[in-house]
């Protein structure tokens, strides 16, 4: 039975999503970008369904989060790339898959994953593959990051809303948090979630959703994450730190 402080969040929560409908908003963060923006970013998609966002990291290679594809098979899966319109643009073919071994005990840790298409996407300004950061980003970095709308349940709240506003590419501005203060802030995400240094964060104060699972975070030109857990409140967004993987990525790319 729900509490009343619960009834409460519900209650907040629908006026809230209520309100952004009629000004448009479908807690849509940042600003519409441009595929040139961030030319490394790519739909993966399955039976023609957005699953989550991914990165160029060459062009044979996109890297994801592990459980996007959870259950799917591979010859169903097309990687779209070189449109800010979610639903358009080139697609490529997935030949492999190479998921990064998980820990059973914080399953949101190494939730990594490189799908390696049947043939290298053409680069151009729209296409472009990105750098993994070559440092592990410190407490008060700022970055951006891109992506579509999230995939959380709260899109069904504003049905209608949604549809539409989460195909458009936005971007927006972050600023990183230690990994101990945003486990403070967000202890319910943190409790499949190593306190640790393979995770950053950035703190979320406004009402809106987070991109979706996979959208890219880029701090100096390069790659520094890819959002593994976010969500449609105040809450910090959680991220794979890439620079603690750049070995496992080059070892799995290489000459592949």
């Amino acid at each position: 039975m729900l509490q009343p402080a619960g009834i409460l969040l519900l209650i907040i929560l629908s006026w809230s999503t209520v309100e952004a409908a009629k000004n448009g908003t479908c807690f849509a963060r940042g600003k519409p970008a441009k595929i040139q923006e961030v030319p490394w970013i790519a739909s993966i998609q399955s039976n023609d369904k957005h699953m989550c966002s991914g990165a160029i990291i060459n062009p044979k290679f996109v890297l994801i989060i592990g459980n996007c594809l959870t259950n799917l098979s591979l010859t169903t899966v097309k990687v779209r790339v070189g449109k800010a319109d979610r639903d358009s643009g080139s697609n490529a073919g997935v030949c492999n898959e190479i998921i990064h071994t998980r820990n059973p005990k914080y399953p949101r840790d190494d939730n990594l994953s490189l799908l390696k298409l049947c043939e290298p996407l053409k680069t151009s300004a729209e296409v472009k593959a990105i750098e993994i950061i070559d440092k592990q980003p410190q407490k008060g970095a700022k970055g951006s990051v891109s992506g579509w709308g999230s995939l959380t349940k709260w899109r069904y709240n504003l049905k209608d809303c949604w549809a539409e506003h989460s195909k458009v590419l936005r971007k927006t501005d972050v600023q990183l948090k230690d990994i101990k203060e945003c486990a403070t802030i967000g202890k319910k995400i943190f409790t499949t979630t190593s306190v640790s240094d393979v995770n950053i964060c950035s703190a979320k104060l406004e009402f809106t959703c987070s991109y979706d699972a996979g959208s890219p975070l880029v701090i100096g030109g390069k790659l520094a994450g890819i959002i593994t857990a976010g969500s449609c409140i105040r809450r910090p967004e959680i991220y794979a730190s890439l620079y603690n993987y750049r070995k496992w990525i080059e070892t799995s790319t290489k000459d592949k």
